[in-house]
């Protein structure tokens, strides 16, 4: 299989996962455009994948929005399975400091919220 091939075929598999586990991070989303927004994301570094036995369990996106602040698009996966996650993102950017995401707070209306650094440190230990 060539790495085209191989890429294709992990982005086919990350998109079957986001679909079937995704929730509301991509309800009304087609299967084509989840797979432009997992292969965007995977081509830029911003696509963090945790496998067990070669078996996607969590996918997260962040990207850096500047030398010392991170968004967080969408994370999906058990509590443990982020934790690898957020340790994987801050290893990639240790310098940031500041780390927001949208978030849904009892309403269908996203707020952007900042979490507290300290307390996401903590969540990855």
């Amino acid at each position: 299989m060539t790495k085209k091939q191989q890429f294709m075929e992990a982005c086919h598999e990350v998109t079957q996962f986001c679909l079937a586990r995704g929730g509301k991070c991509f309800k009304g989303w087609s299967k084509e455009r989840v797979f432009l927004h997992i292969g965007s994301n995977a081509l830029a570094g911003t696509l963090f994948v945790v496998r067990d036995h070669g078996i996607v369990k969590a996918i997260g996106i962040a990207q850096p929005t500047s030398r010392r602040r991170m968004f967080i698009g969408e994370v999906i996966g058990s509590r443990e399975t982020c934790r690898v996650l957020f340790r994987r993102v801050m290893a990639r950017w240790p310098r940031v400091r500041r780390f927001f995401a949208y978030r849904l707070k009892g309403t269908d209306n996203l707020k952007l919220v900042e979490f507290n650094p300290l307390a996401l440190r903590r969540f990855c230990e």
